[in-house]
């Protein structure tokens, strides 16, 4: 709101003689106690009537307060000065936002008051969201005393004014939370399928009043469906801080997936191509156990394998990494047989890690 400056003449002089002592110079520190009993008490009672429509009360600006307390001094005695007091505000861009000035004239806090509500733009500037207030009064000891005050309310930008309702320091902590918790609910999981898979997912989320995710959207995605649809669910549960002023904030916020390996294309076997390429080595394996349980009645025991299998679907190596037997004649012929294994050609293009366990037990 931009409030229009009027200059309101009322008392600015007054009649009979002024049978005042100057006060250390115009709008001194040093005011009359009296006159400064007035300015707080005012300035309590608009606070008050803010406070009852849930408004920040108003700050005291000292600055504009000296001036004006200058200004009804040079109004009261009638000092053509006065009329210059509107430029100085323009000059010096005290009050580049707006401002409402008005002057007043009574014996008492109440019938000043009285005086301000009559007005309705200034009613109007007191109940600005963002606004300051610079009140100055001055005591006239005359047949009888009266007080010559000045009220300005200067509006304030509003500090919010061009940003958005949430910051980022406010919002990337909730979203960092998010990445953790899509990373172990989906990304692990989608890795399984494609091992390789990277890229970026940018939410559009729209924040509610309260915090709550009223809406949300990606505006870029991996192109894995099951992945993108389990992570825009997950961003669908987050809390955010409320709002400034509980207006519904839109965020576009972007993460970014990268498996282990980075760059390195990793192949895949699915377990059931990698289970019907041991079982053509069934057999074999069998026979090799049966040949050494012969001698060794309670032989048994886990036989963990791991392969790595080349593009090409041939063997590029063969650890093995739990030997429960402790037979080194059958842990090479195990081997000899696992050497002839062919697999598929991994998916994606890339060498593939297995682990596979063969399992042997005395009958």
């Amino acid at each position: 709101m931009k409030i229009t400056p009027i200059l309101i003449a009322a008392a600015m002089t007054a009649t009979g003689s002024l049978a005042v002592a100057r006060l250390g110079g115009l709008g001194a520190k040093n005011a009359d106690p009296k006159a400064v009993k007035v300015e707080m008490e005012i300035l309590a009672a608009l606070n008050k009537m803010r406070k009852t429509k849930s408004l920040e009360p108003l700050r005291m600006d000292e600055q504009l307060q000296a001036m004006l307390r200058e200004q009804s001094e040079r109004g009261a005695r009638g000092d053509p000065a006065a009329k210059t007091f509107e430029l100085r505000i323009k000059t010096q861009k005290l009050a580049p936002h707006g401002y409402r000035l008005q002057y007043l004239a009574g014996t008492h806090s109440n019938e000043l008051l009285g005086e301000i509500g009559k007005d309705a733009d200034t009613q109007k500037a007191l109940a600005l969201e963002y606004a300051d207030i610079a009140i100055g009064a001055f005591f006239v000891p005359d047949d009888p005393p009266f007080f010559q005050v000045a009220v300005m309310v200067v509006q304030k930008p509003d500090p919010m004014a061009g940003k958005t309702g949430l910051s980022p320091e406010q919002t990337d902590p909730v979203m960092k939370e998010a990445a953790t918790t899509i990373k172990k609910l989906c990304y692990d999981t989608a890795l399984r399928n494609n091992p390789n898979l990277t890229g970026n997912l940018i939410f559009r989320v729209v924040i509610g009043g309260k915090g709550n995710v009223e809406k949300a959207e990606l505006i870029s995605k991996t192109g894995m469906d099951v992945f993108d649809a389990c992570a825009l669910n997950a961003v669908r549960e987050f809390q955010f801080p409320a709002p400034y002023k509980g207006k519904p904030v839109t965020l576009n916020h972007p993460m970014r997936f990268v498996p282990p390996q980075g760059g390195k294309t990793i192949g895949r076997l699915s377990p059931g191509q990698v289970s019907r390429v041991f079982h053509t080595k069934e057999q074999e394996f069998k026979n090799c156990y049966d040949e050494r349980q012969k001698v060794k009645a309670k032989l048994g025991g886990t036989f963990l394998l791991v392969l790595t299998v080349l593009p090409s679907g041939k063997l590029k190596s063969v650890d093995v990494t739990t030997d429960e037997l402790g037979d080194t004649l059958l842990r090479k012929c195990l081997l000899g047989h696992v050497n002839e294994l062919v697999f598929p050609e991994p998916e994606f293009g890339g060498e593939a890690t297995i682990e596979f366990p063969l399992k042997f037990a005395p009958p």
